[in-house]
């Protein structure tokens, strides 16, 4: 714990810290340990990655998220979000057609969790989840995966914590067979974890849209001004943008 204490100055290291200091005993030293620095530098790399994707556009290459990422394609009320706690409600679920930048959307939120000083965030997609055993273990493993070691007392501990916002990208993308019990799983974390902040992305009617512990935010569709924006955003070329807005 000395290596977290001394390098704490702000960001993760000092949530963590924040984490590490409210436990006591064998779980305190657990998690100590659980959130060493190198531990931390592991888990921040690796959140960090979700910042190179690949586009429509170019699916050979790997574009950094901030280079492509148009801030008004997401928005709600006429609100664009930058951080988690604009919600104002711990579970969000974000309900928006194919196309519309949700899982850029997701990412880009996670990034900006990182830059400050009061949560963790943690970004899973839901297509790289087994569901062979129940959604909280799975959960646990792939935040493990991150580089955090978390056991199931830990997790609850953390959990509970109110400084942890999780990620979950594409619950549509969940197999038929396996989404309605996801969708009871999640309400039970929700349910167990009040204060777990939740942020989940699905297009419509893929069955989290009537939950009643998670707030649903329909993404606006864009107006024809902010699609010619979107258009010159995405493309290099003039000639180009002025042809599909022109038709479009």
């Amino acid at each position: 714990m000395e290596d977290l204490l001394k390098k704490a100055s702000g960001g993760l290291e000092k949530v963590a810290l924040d984490i590490v200091n409210a436990a006591s005993g064998a779980l305190k030293n657990k998690l100590a340990e659980a959130f060493a620095i190198e531990r931390l530098k592991d888990f921040r790399e690796n959140i960090q990655r979700i910042g190179f994707v690949k586009t429509i556009l170019n699916p050979d290459s790997i574009k950094n998220l901030d280079d492509i990422y148009f801030d008004k394609a997401i928005a709600h009320d006429s609100c664009h979000f930058e951080s988690f706690a604009q919600f104002r409600r711990p579970h969000v679920l974000i309900e928006g057609g194919p196309g519309q930048g949700k899982s850029l959307f997701l990412r880009k939120l996670c990034l900006n969790e990182v830059k400050g000083s009061s949560l963790i965030p943690i970004f899973i997609e839901f297509r790289n989840l087994k569901f062979e055993q129940s959604l909280k273990v799975e959960l646990i493993e792939a935040i493990n995966e991150l580089g955090v070691s978390l056991d199931s007392g830990m997790f609850d501990f953390v959990a509970k914590s109110k400084r942890v916002v999780l990620f979950l990208d594409g619950f549509d993308e969940i197999p038929n067979d396996s989404r309605r019990k996801v969708a009871r799983e999640l309400e039970n974390i929700g349910r167990a974890y009040p204060d777990l902040k939740m942020l989940i992305s699905s297009r419509p009617d893929a069955g989290m849209g009537g939950s009643y512990y998670f707030t649903k935010i329909k993404i606006d569709p864009m107006s024809v001004a902010v699609q010619k924006e979107f258009i010159e955003h995405i493309y290099n070329c003039p000639h180009q943008c002025k042809s599909i807005n022109v038709v479009a």
